[in-house]
């Protein structure tokens, strides 16, 4: 990475004002001279959440959102007929370029991190001389530093899942594939002596940064001075996200107690102050204003309105999803301005909403089922469509639930979309906030956790929690005697198809990553060795570790 680290420091150099380029390369850490205050110090916040939440790992379709690619590549979605976007990824092809720009944007979050982190350690803590015992410091400054080794954290583990091997539970995880760096780069030589980092050491520190994440965050931000404005949240993860984020680390390496004690932890926290909690399922995916926050959501991205006209927003919901980005609210009607999508390209594989129990087989084609009309998920947040019909005006009763745009004239069976996307109502449905983590995850990862345990009654119980928001009518539906692996990989289907987790749930309880309808993609067993994108060309022919 020598290059790259040139490039990526004195990019920020000339960003940031942090040093001319002739005296670039002294030793002496020049970018103090503008990070002098818990205000400047929070610049590098700012440049570290543009790369998680705007470029490259959400928002934009060309860089490969981790919710599109989930979607595409984990057996739950069908290419629909006469479409091909995104078939790289849908084919499970791994010698594409599609990932590349993962790198760009994971090194620079990291290389942000790591000029903060030092100095933070280089200033004993405290590199601004602040009073300790004064909101600043401990409001201000503490949480910034929490917040830097959670997102090095958080880009260290999405540049592992998509440049290494899945981590191999209780195997041999030493290949070294990236390199791995917690301190910056001051001189030729520091670039110069980079090293790659194992898959074991590459997780190892991203459990370091998460544990000091959250060891220094509050378990809510305690705004103060410049940051308390409405809405400075948004976004930002606090002790309870690290702790949700801990957890899904640990599981996706099979190590499921250590899992568990984490979302113990956060269960217990949300049930015992009601800050998170269940709600109707549509709520956690209606709000643009980054002060309105579902109360089911632990961690989400900040591409709402922020109270203004934002330029961002969720690019790959119009790929993945039924609405157009400028639909609003729930209604579905032109007058709302509720636009089908034209870019859509994506439905529910014939074998995702079969294993969910919502379609079934019926004179050739698919039709939704009484489970699938009694259950609150399916009525709020997916959609039902028929095939493809032309003309059909839209004043027709059943225009919302037909193919009607001309991309889709191939369309000749029945399927369901996820709907979870646009939804924020009028005028910001374009600018509607995606949910990263949500409390329903954690029980079912919870529940799987206790079931590999074989506290089938504690499985239940949490399997319960997610299955009678969604039944209001039926509760308490599982039991000792039907709770296992598929029950459970069932539930997680019908919570969370189109969030981006599926492949983690399915490699973190080493189940088969299954071929869904894709007659290219045969079923993927663990270790999952393949599972993995190459470094990207321009990074090999710059980096002679590579040679």
């Amino acid at each position: 990475m020598k290059k790259i680290y040139i490039k990526i420091l004195f990019a920020l150099a000339v960003i940031m004002s942090f040093s001319s380029c002739e005296d670039y390369f002294e030793y002496e850490r020049t970018q103090e001279s503008a990070w002098t205050t818990t205000l400047t110090f929070e610049s590098g916040l700012s440049s570290v959440y543009n790369n998680i939440h705007f470029y490259g790992w959400l928002t934009d379709v060309t860089n490969s959102a981790f919710i599109y690619t989930d979607f595409l590549m984990s057996g739950t979605s069908v290419l629909l007929e006469g479409c091909n976007t995104g078939a790289p990824l849908y084919n499970r092809s791994f010698s594409e370029n599609e990932m590349d720009n993962y790198w760009a944007a994971g090194y620079q979050i990291v290389t942000m991190c790591n000029l903060a982190l030092d100095q933070d350690a280089d200033g004993n803590g405290n590199p601004f001389g602040l009073d300790v015992t004064g909101s600043d410091y401990l409001h201000n400054y503490r949480r910034q530093i929490g917040e830097y080794h959670f997102s090095r954290a958080w880009a260290y583990w999405y540049l592992a899942k998509t440049y290494c091997p899945p981590y191999k539970h209780g195997g041999d995880n030493s290949g070294r594939y990236i390199p791995l760096k917690n301190t910056a780069a001051y001189s030729v030589e520091d670039i110069e002596n980079e090293a790659l980092g194992s898959v074991e050491e590459i997780y190892q520190q991203v459990i370091t940064d998460l544990k000091a994440a959250k060891e220094i965050l509050p378990e809510q931000l305690q705004l103060s001075g410049w940051s308390n404005v409405p809405g400075f949240e948004c976004g930002r993860p606090n002790k309870i996200v690290a702790t949700a984020l801990l957890g899904k680390v640990y599981f996706l390496m099979g190590e499921y107690d250590l899992a568990k004690a984490e979302f113990d932890d956060v269960i217990a926290y949300a049930e015992s102050t009601g800050t998170y909690a269940l709600e109707a399922p549509k709520e956690p995916f209606n709000k643009a204003f980054s002060y309105d926050v579902g109360k089911e959501v632990i961690w989400e991205n900040n591409t709402g309105t922020l109270g203004t006209s934002h330029s961002n927003y969720f690019y790959a919901g119009m790929i993945i999803g039924y609405r157009m980005r400028s639909s609003n609210g729930d209604a579905v009607d032109v007058n709302t301005g509720f636009v089908k999508s034209t870019w859509n390209a994506y439905a529910i594989s014939d074998y995702a909403a079969e294993k969910m129990g919502w379609l079934e087989q019926e004179n050739g084609d698919y039709v939704v089922t009484e489970e699938a009309e009694n259950d609150l998920r399916y009525q709020q947040v997916y959609h039902y469509m028929k095939p493809y019909q032309a003309d059909m005006p839209t004043s027709d009763p059943e225009y919302y639930e037909t193919e009607t745009v001309a991309g889709h004239a191939a369309v000749t069976t029945s399927h369901i979309y996820p709907d979870k996307y646009y939804r924020a109502p009028a005028p910001y449905g374009r600018y509607t906030k995606v949910p990263y983590i949500r409390l329903a995850d954690i029980y079912l990862l919870r529940a799987w956790t206790r079931m590999n345990a074989n506290d089938l009654s504690g499985a239940a119980s949490d399997m319960n929690m997610v299955w009678n928001r969604a039944h209001p009518d039926n509760t308490d539906f599982y039991n000792t005697s039907n709770v296992d692996h598929d029950a459970i990989y069932t539930e997680y289907l019908r919570e969370m198809t189109g969030e981006g987790w599926t492949i983690d749930f399915m490699m973190g309880t080493q189940m088969d990553i299954p071929a869904g309808d894709n007659p290219e993609t045969p079923a993927v067993a663990p270790p999952y060795s393949g599972w993995y994108w190459p470094i990207p060309e321009s990074e090999k022919e710059l980096n002679s570790l590579y040679d």
